[in-house]
């Protein structure tokens, strides 16, 4: 009997240790800058072909003393269209930060961007396209775009932005 609730409770300890690891992970040192390379293509019109190039998109975090997080990211897409923000998220659970831009008028919401983490990636959330309509070009889009966390690099990047 006693070996059977000593079975248990280190069952019930590991799994506390584990949860509280993956949220620890998925938290720990999230500041920098991460990079996502792809392919992109372009339409040269001179030459009436498209033509296809490397570039990265860029997401630089930096986590304030009380757990916010300032943020900006430049995505590109096809024919240089792009997306390009830059704003400060309040962290509203253990792994999601979110960033609302109200009309000043009204106080509607305008926009509205949630960053989730996980222990592997970071990924952008605009559910209804708002903030899409704000900050990208004609065919840039923001919702979905991970990045890895294995990505973190050392070079500053600031996504054009001076903060």
């Amino acid at each position: 009997m006693l070996a059977k609730r000593v079975r248990h409770l280190r069952l019930l300890l590991g799994f506390v240790l584990i949860s509280t690891t993956a949220a620890t992970l998925s938290q720990a040192d999230i500041s920098g800058s991460y990079v996502n390379p792809h392919r992109a293509n372009a339409y040269d019109p001179d030459k009436d072909e498209w033509s296809s190039y490397e570039i990265s998109d860029i997401l630089v975090l930096q986590q304030n003393n009380e757990g916010d997080l300032h943020f900006c990211f430049e995505l590109y897409f096809t024919n240089g269209h792009q997306c390009v923000m830059q704003a400060d998220a309040r962290r509203v659970e253990q792994n999601r930060y979110e960033y609302l831009a109200r009309d000043p008028g009204t106080n509607a919401v305008e926009c509205r961007l949630t960053i989730y983490l996980t222990a592997q990636t970071i990924t952008l959330r605009d559910m209804d396209a708002s903030c899409q309509a704000i900050y990208c070009g004609a065919r840039g889009i923001i919702d979905g775009n991970d990045f890895d966390r294995a990505t973190k690099t050392t070079e500053e990047l600031n996504c054009g932005f001076k903060y």
